[in-house]
C-alpha cells in the first residue's frame, strides 16, 4: 500500500509518496456438505451444509516514511 499526499500549487497537483505499508492477514475459510438417505418406507435425502470462518491475525508494518512528511 503505498500512502500519498496530494499537493497543490498554481494550478498543478501533486501527488507524493508519504510511507510504504504492508498488511499482512491470516484467515481460513471452508465450507461441505454432508448428504444422508433414509428408508422408512420411502427413500429421502437430506443434506446439511456446514461453513466455517476463522481470522487468525491481522497486522500492518511500516516499511518506509509513515511519519506524515513528504518523502
Amino acid at each position: 500500500m503505498l500512502c500519498t499526499r496530494r499537493l497543490q500549487t498554481n494550478n498543478y497537483t501533486f501527488e507524493c509518496i508519504v510511507g510504504i505499508t504492508v498488511k499482512f492477514t491470516g484467515e481460513a475459510e471452508c465450507q461441505w456438505t454432508e448428504t444422508s438417505v433414509y428408508r422408512n418406507g420411502k427413500t429421502e435425502k437430506e443434506a446439511t451444509i456446514y461453513r466455517g470462518y476463522e481470522k487468525y491475525f491481522e497486522n500492518s508494518e511500516t516499511l518506509f516514511g509513515g511519519t506524515g512528511e513528504l518523502i
